[in-house]
């Protein structure tokens, strides 16, 4: 007489469990730094504003505003924290500093990035690089900061 098996050994499922627990300590630390780099993408695209209003100011009246210049105290976003002016003085091409703190994650609580303002005779572009101080990990840079 045949015996047919109708369920799983237990050493089948210990094995199904051990793959599953690998697969998750392998999976979950890269999830969570791709919601924490969604995060920071999010502020960065909040920002796009703020840097056309400062922009804005600067082809209007000939130099970078301050903080006195453009009221940032009530803006409100999920991730920003506060964003502050600093114009800067580079090689006599005056320059504009965006800094950005952020909120809303404890990886990125209180750190900060910064957008910089490369302007020539024509055209005004930004970009992003980490701040001196309470600086943003590298692993949570996007690749446009790096």
């Amino acid at each position: 007489m045949n015996k047919t098996q109708n369920a799983f050994s237990l050493l089948e499922l210990l094995i199904v469990f051990i793959i599953i627990g690998i697969l998750s300590a392998i999976t979950i630390p890269s999830y969570q730094k791709h919601i924490v780099k969604a995060k920071i993408l999010d502020a960065l695209n909040f920002t796009n504003s703020i840097k056309l209003t400062v922009t804005d100011f600067y082809l209007n009246h000939g130099f970078w505003p301050n903080n006195n210049d453009i009221n940032l105290k009530n803006i409100s976003s999920t991730y920003i924290k506060n964003i502050k002016l600093e114009p800067l003085n580079a090689k006599n091409n005056y320059i504009e500093k965006i800094i950005i703190t952020f909120k809303g994650d404890s990886k990125i609580e209180n750190k900060s990035l910064s957008l910089i303002s490369l302007n020539d005779e024509y055209n005004i572009s930004w970009h992003c690089k980490p701040t001196d101080i309470n600086s943003l990990d590298f692993e949570f840079l996007p690749s446009s900061c790096l």
